[in-house]
């Protein structure tokens, strides 16, 4: 079967055992001064994330299946998705179990971009500050937001406000999917930054590579 991009979670990611990791929304802010010692602050374009990834040493001959996808994501075009593996669910559900099967819906973003709602989530659920979550925009392009200030869902699954970062892209639209479980981006490998680790007979090194998120 050939290989397609972005490599689904299923395919690379999710099989993953990760040892360590760094997962960050990155910067995106020039800095200048005035002449009366003013320091003045602007943004240059979207905040992306960003990290780095180590795996957890064990078996070479398993491992190195695991990681075999990784070779074909250090040609260029490469991509997959990723979530954060110490925080896969929302931390009031840290197992899924609650949000179960449900797929809760965009329903309303702000003018300032910074607000939105949700539809169709479980009765009563809570989506606290520090959660992820993720959904699909302009033609396929994948949106990675963290909640800022959270909120309890009504009776009927609505969650009037709340705050993410970084701001919605305006080319985001309604009613589409939400996903609160294993919320992911796309990303690519950066150049230079896969390592295979050192091994010993029979066991694997502990590979590591960094990463960022690409909005193509």
């Amino acid at each position: 079967m050939a290989i397609t991009f972005p490599i689904s979670l299923a395919s690379f990611f999710d099989g993953l055992r990760v040892r360590s990791r760094v997962f960050s929304l990155g910067e995106a802010v020039e800095v200048s001064e005035t002449g009366g010692g003013e320091v003045l602050t602007a943004d240059y374009g979207p905040r992306l994330w960003g990290g780095s990834i180590e795996i957890v040493r064990g078996e070479a001959s398993i491992l190195a299946q695991a990681m075999a996808m990784a070779e074909v994501l250090r040609e260029a075009g490469g991509s997959f998705y990723i979530y954060d593996k110490a925080q896969p669910f929302p931390a009031a559900d840290l197992t899924g179990e609650i949000l179960g099967a449900t797929v809760p819906t965009l329903s309303a973003i702000a003018a300032n971009r910074k607000q939105i709602s949700l539809a169709g989530l479980p009765a009563g659920y809570v989506v606290s500050a520090g959660d992820k979550l993720s959904f699909s925009y302009d033609g396929g392009r994948r949106a990675l937001h963290k909640v800022i200030v959270g909120g309890t869902a009504t009776a009927l699954g609505a969650l009037a406000s709340i705050e993410v970062r970084p701001h919605v892209r305006p080319d985001a639209t309604l009613d589409v999917a939400v996903s609160l479980a294993k919320p992911a981006c796309k990303a690519v490998l950066l150049p230079g930054s896969y390592q295979d680790g050192s091994r010993d007979p029979g066991l694997s090194g502990t590979p590591s590579f960094s990463w960022v998120q690409t909005l193509r």
